[in-house]
């Protein structure tokens, strides 16, 4: 097993310390009063539509989910009675439908529109989720600007499903469900002996900025390595989060107990959670609100978890990196292996 730098197909393993993302996505403003309905959703329960504001007292800038080929624009402007963050996410009028929508910028005091110009005011707000944060927002920016995909797409389709299709009210009884305990911080871990080789690879993971390759045959002790690494930094920062991908849905179970044995006794039974396309859109919920909201520590996922919301991230683990699964072939197409390092 060797620690190095550079990029070797060989690969098994891409540990990023404190992973930094780039820049900030290009704003572009719409307005809303004749976006087109492109697809329509019979399950939406039908709502009276709002009724458009000539003066909006705050104009806020909505990423949706329409393709690139729609014409429609990266952002669209709504009227809103009062400020909102940006990451905060809302309910709007697209056409004769009502779709969730995420505030991609600051607020701006109302100007001149056009002549006969209006803005169709924001349905509802989901009050119960706090905004997305800007690292997320940034990383979704930069997703869409490389791949070519339209912003809301790729930020609407990073959401878990059934989050796109509650409303405000849904949400907040969703909510108020028990969620699993958070943690026992009186539990201890039991850690076996490190090699000479693993803690090599352990202290220059936990002493240098990233991101590192740490590679070797089959039984070598890679996945105790970045076992430690992870339990150095949640113990060091009580608010740190913990990313570790690995290529397929089958390898997940596994890797959950095996994570859920080492750190549950010491973090809770809620601080590790799964994210992978298997899961029914309840669990994938669950567990993209216990990310969310910090609660949840260590997330395990494939590929389409480099987008779940973390904003505790400290450290992103690439299980077996060269996998090609970590390449999304249909709809918006990325690779995440990428994306995390």
């Amino acid at each position: 097993m060797r620690l190095g730098r550079g990029s070797r197909r060989d690969v098994n393993k891409v540990i990023h310390r404190n992973p930094g993302l780039l820049t900030h996505p290009r704003q572009i403003k719409h307005l809303a009063a004749k976006a087109p309905d492109h697809i329509h959703n019979a399950h939406q329960a039908r709502q009276p539509p709002p009724q458009p504001v000539s003066m909006p007292a705050h104009i806020v800038h909505v990423a949706l989910q329409t393709p690139s080929h729609s014409g429609v624009g990266d952002l669209l402007s709504y009227a809103s009675e009062r400020p909102l963050s940006p990451g905060t996410l809302v309910r709007v009028p697209l056409g004769t439908r009502e779709v969730l929508g995420v505030v991609w910028d600051a607020d701006e005091a109302p100007g001149e529109l056009p002549d006969g110009a209006t803005l169709r005011p924001i349905a509802g707000v989901l009050e119960g989720v706090a905004p997305l944060d800007t690292p997320w927002r940034r990383l979704v920016g930069f997703a869409a600007r490389y791949y070519q995909r339209a912003l809301g797409e790729v930020a609407l389709a990073a959401l878990p499903p059934q989050l796109r299709d509650l409303r405000p009210e849904q949400l907040a009884r969703r909510l108020r469900r028990p969620a699993k305990g958070a943690g026992d911080a009186s539990g201890t871990i039991e850690n076996i002996a490190l090699t000479a080789e693993q803690e090599s690879a352990r202290a220059r993971i936990s002493a240098e900025k990233g991101p590192f390759l740490l590679f070797g045959s089959t039984g070598s002790g890679k996945t105790e390595v970045y076992l430690r690494c992870v339990q150095e930094m949640l113990e060091a920062d009580p608010t740190a989060q913990a990313l570790v991908m690995v290529p397929e849905i089958n390898l997940t179970p596994q890797l959950e107990e095996r994570f859920a044995g080492r750190f549950a006794p010491r973090f809770g039974p809620g601080a590790v959670v799964s994210l992978h396309s298997g899961m029914t859109n309840p669990q994938r919920l669950a567990s993209w609100l216990a990310a969310h909201g910090g609660s949840a520590r260590i997330v395990l996922g494939t590929r389409m978890a480099v987008f779940a919301s973390l904003p505790g991230l400290r450290l992103i683990v690439v299980d077996e990196e060269h996998d090609p699964s970590y390449k999304q072939q249909e709809g918006a197409r990325y690779s995440a292996r990428d994306l995390a390092i």
